[in-house]
């Protein structure tokens, strides 16, 4: 499941990156696609039996008024939580040769779509045996900290989201997501912090932890724990945190004595994203049935 590009070709097409690496973007370095391209990719991988062969799905879950979806269901983009477990699965498993049960079905992401695999999991293990989360925002309050950041881009107010201001425009997006208002436009949505103190608004905040994994986490660590493998990671120069997220997702669930693989690798946040799927994958098929 993808995070930027906003679409199904994440993956597959290098291009459509081109928007998002470099100035005023925090990413500065492409991912490492393979030169080979993505089925020969993956086709080397089994054929040097590092994977199992299977069916790899991409979806596009980008909405369309704010691009990320966070794979949530949302009163203003739409229910992007019923489209993945429901439709999506629904369709591979009427239309492929799949293995129609959570022993025979994976869910692997990168950035939001990490944090879904992981909300996803824990919410449905009865459809998602396996789950892997590259660089996933696994700590809502780790965002919910940077409100002098999300001001300190925006001198003249919170005006909107901007393609030149990432934090805000993801900002907007999350609250799309996790705190939407058809009552406030024109916009839609509540933000979680006051301007200009950057304070979080605890009203807000509570509405976002209703869908922060680590908060979830105390209310679902049965189905969690259920689950047939999580694996995670993150870059130790991730250029949005995401590293000490996913550590504090790691510590929580060790205290609950919930099974893990998580690794931190040298890189940032998206630029050695193949290279640690060839990872994820190879977990994945030797965790699945």
């Amino acid at each position: 499941m993808h995070a930027l590009p906003f679409s199904e070709k994440a993956y597959i097409d290098i291009k459509t990156w081109d928007p998002w690496i470099g100035d005023p973007m925090p990413f500065q370095e492409y991912p490492d696609f393979p030169e080979e391209g993505f089925r020969e990719w993956v086709d080397g991988l089994i054929q040097a039996e590092i994977i199992e062969p299977m069916i790899i799905v991409m979806p596009n879950a980008a909405s369309e008024m704010y691009g990320f979806s966070f794979y949530t269901n949302s009163i203003l983009n739409g229910n992007f939580e019923d489209f993945i477990v429901e439709d999506v699965v629904s369709y591979m498993d009427k239309n492929y040769r799949t293995i129609n049960s959570p022993n025979g079905r994976s869910v692997i992401g990168n950035s939001q779509g990490g944090y879904a695999a992981i909300k996803l999991g824990m919410l449905h293990p009865d459809v998602f045996g396996v789950v892997a989360s590259h660089s996933g925002l696994l700590y809502l309050d780790g965002v919910l900290a940077l409100g002098q950041v999300v001001v300190a881009e925006n001198p003249d107010g919170f005006i909107g989201p901007d393609p030149t201001k990432f934090l805000t425009s993801a900002g907007y997006a999350m609250s799309s997501a996790w705190s939407p208002n058809l009552n406030n436009p024109p916009f839609y949505v509540d933000l979680p912090f006051e301007y200009p103190s950057g304070a979080v608004i605890l009203e807000v905040r509570n509405r976002w932890l209703e869908h922060d994994v680590f908060t979830m986490l105390d209310s679902y660590y049965t189905n969690f724990s259920s689950l047939g493998g999580v694996y995670m990671d993150a870059g130790a120069f991730d250029e949005l945190g995401m590293n000490q997220m996913t550590l504090a997702f790691k510590q929580k669930l060790d205290a609950y004595g919930i099974p893990n693989t998580t690794e931190q690798f040298d890189g940032g946040h998206f630029n050695k994203m193949f290279s640690r799927f060839e990872f994820s994958f190879a977990f994945c098929s030797e965790h699945m049935n």
